[in-house]
């Protein structure tokens, strides 16, 4: 109902409840997309980290405290070196990465199709660390229970293991 007193307050008051109806929608259909792997919202959320996160969090990835670690790769075509941030979990083999996107994201082909990595966590950088993917229901080594159901419940579907290369 439209206040006569002060039909401005009113407006707003519509336009606000509106604004966070549809805020809330636009959770909903992320958490969903993320859940069910839905290509048009993964693509989406991977653009916008692309374009919008990650050049904030390069500022810092790697430093000692920092958030995220940097891994470093090469273009698979093109041959341009990048730089990625990435949260890592530092484990006995290596580190583990959660694959948020899938093995569809640019960063994670690189990576693969070169064979080996570098990676910068807390100041030192890694270098030759090999890449594996593994399936969330085998990373039981590297992940708590809890952790792997969280990351089953958003649809995650697998990890990448970086262990260090042994030398002959």
């Amino acid at each position: 109902m439209v206040s006569k007193s002060n039909p401005i307050a009113a407006v707003a008051g519509v336009a606000v409840g509106v604004f966070a109806g549809l805020g809330i929608a636009a959770a909903v259909v992320v958490g969903l997309g993320l859940r069910f792997r839905w290509p048009p919202v993964l693509d989406g959320l991977r653009r916008f980290s692309r374009d919008r996160i990650n050049p904030g969090q390069l500022a810092t990835a790697g430093q000692p405290g920092a958030y995220a670690a940097a891994i470093e790769h090469r273009g698979r075509v093109t041959g341009t070196p990048y730089r990625t941030p990435v949260v890592v979990r530092v484990v006995p083999a290596g580190f583990v990465v959660s694959l948020t996107y899938g093995t569809r994201a640019d960063w994670v082909r690189n990576v693969l199709a070169a064979g080996s990595t570098v990676l910068v966590h807390e100041g030192v950088t890694h270098d030759g660390l090999v890449p594996e993917v593994v399936a969330i229901d085998r990373s039981g080594p590297w992940l708590r229970a809890g952790e792997r159901r969280l990351l089953g419940w958003f649809g995650i579907e697998s990890v990448l293991v970086l262990r260090p290369q042994l030398l002959d």
